[in-house]
């Protein structure tokens, strides 16, 4: 705040114009106000304080102290939000995604044209402390030491949604879809018909299913002495903390498949094998589907129940060589911990349909993190998945044990 400027404002409230005293008074006035910004803000509001003190009534209901307690309040803000500057790796990627564009900046500077980019910043949540962060600390009676950088993550199965089911990313994730599907209670149906003869009449029904969109979310939070001492860390939390929630979805989705897949029941393979194996369960399977008109692409499997498969031994205990062992018959192998051990589940990807969002991360500050120094990064994605009713056939889940002995040979 400049002198000339505060006379201004004094100038514009005070009812007549200014007496020459009065200009003189409220000018040493502005020059104290403008001594009074240059400082930090302990002292700019000792220095304020007491030069409001000595000011009076402008105007009825206002006062040239509360103009500059209200100045006051407008750079104490300005201050704070100064104070939230971008991290160095969020000026890292804002440095590059600037590089990226580089081409972009410098045809608009020339032509004048507006221009945007893109920019996430990835800030990092019980609060990440620098003294939690991190634990297992030892003394050390040496010197001689090494740290290696690499960070060690806890395995996890792939991502289910991309790789087995009809998925793609949109823009907007809808939040209720639905779809019209033929019923099985059509009225009439075409016929061999001789000349002369009235054709069947024939009509169709179908019904509305509804789809309803959900959301994966969590949050984290820490201190921003924990950025300060452990920068790299905290990036490497943040991405593992995306892929957490991720790992959520897919789980939640992996979940609805395999609520939707029909129990199987019967196939033309019952009673047909002598020694039946989990392979003769998938092929049990397999003539289900095309039993109901599908070709099934995609398997489900525990990991235990797939080693046990590739271990198939004879009776001498010898390993077999089974002719689905190299490619499953052509069908895309999913192995999970979340599919239920003694199970095997098929189906086809082109009958569910899942649309999801990119990954939203949010960071920001709420209730008393400003002034504790704490932040909080929340991440987020939408999904909505249609399973149709009319082809929950598409899907199948045999329990392995209970299908062996349907496939055994009768012996009698």
């Amino acid at each position: 705040m400049k002198k000339d400027e505060f006379l201004k404002i004094c100038r514009g409230l005070a009812k007549e114009p200014l007496t020459a005293p009065e200009e003189a008074m409220f000018g040493a006035i502005g020059e104290g106000i403008e001594k009074a910004f240059e400082l930090d803000t302990v002292e700019r509001n000792k220095s304020l304080n007491a030069i409001t003190e000595k000011l009076g009534t402008m105007e009825d209901g206002k006062t040239v102290a509360s103009v500059i307690r209200d100045l006051a309040t407008q750079i104490d803000n300005i201050e704070a939000k100064a104070k939230r500057s971008l991290s160095v790796s969020d000026k890292y990627k804002l440095g590059k995604a600037l590089d990226d564009n580089k081409e972009l900046i410098q045809r608009a500077a020339k032509s004048k044209e507006n221009w945007s980019i893109e920019f996430k910043a990835r800030r990092a949540a019980a609060i990440m402390t620098s003294s939690n962060m991190v634990t297992g600390t030892v003394a050390l009676a040496t010197d001689n030491y090494l740290e290696d950088v690499e960070l060690m993550v806890i395995q996890y199965p792939p991502n289910f949604i991309l790789d087995a089911i009809n998925s793609r990313q949109v823009t907007k994730v809808p939040a209720v879809m639905f779809a019209k599907y033929e019923t099985t209670t059509d009225n009439g149906a075409p016929a061999l018909t001789a000349a002369g003869v009235a054709k069947p009449l024939v009509s169709k029904n179908f019904a509305r299913e509804y789809f309803y969109r959900a959301k994966y979310a969590g949050r984290i939070e820490y201190q921003e002495e924990m950025e300060i001492d452990f920068e790299q860390l905290l990036l490497d939390v943040i991405a593992l903390f995306e892929e957490q929630v991720v790992r959520v979805w897919n789980d939640a989705v992996l979940a609805l498949v395999l609520a939707y897949a029909s129990a199987y029941t019967t196939s033309s393979l019952d009673g047909t094998m002598v020694n039946p194996d989990a392979y003769g369960v998938m092929m049990a399977g397999m003539a289900w589907g095309a039993g109901n008109n599908f070709t099934y692409d995609e398997l489900l499997m525990n990991p235990a129940d797939y080693w046990a498969l590739k271990g198939t031994q004879d009776k001498n205990g010898n390993y077999k060589m089974n002719p689905f062992t190299a490619g499953f018959a052509g069908l895309n192998l999913f192995l999970s911990n979340s599919i239920p051990v003694g199970t095997i589940t098929l189906g086809t990807k082109q009958s569910i349909k899942e649309q999801h969002s990119a990954f939203i991360l949010r960071s920001g500050q709420y209730a008393d993190q400003l002034i504790e120094n704490e932040y909080t990064i929340i991440g987020e994605v939408f999904s909505i998945t249609q399973l149709p009713t009319i082809k929950k056939a598409s899907w199948v889940t045999l329990n392995i044990a209970t299908a062996k002995t349907a496939l055994a040979v009768t012996l009698g």
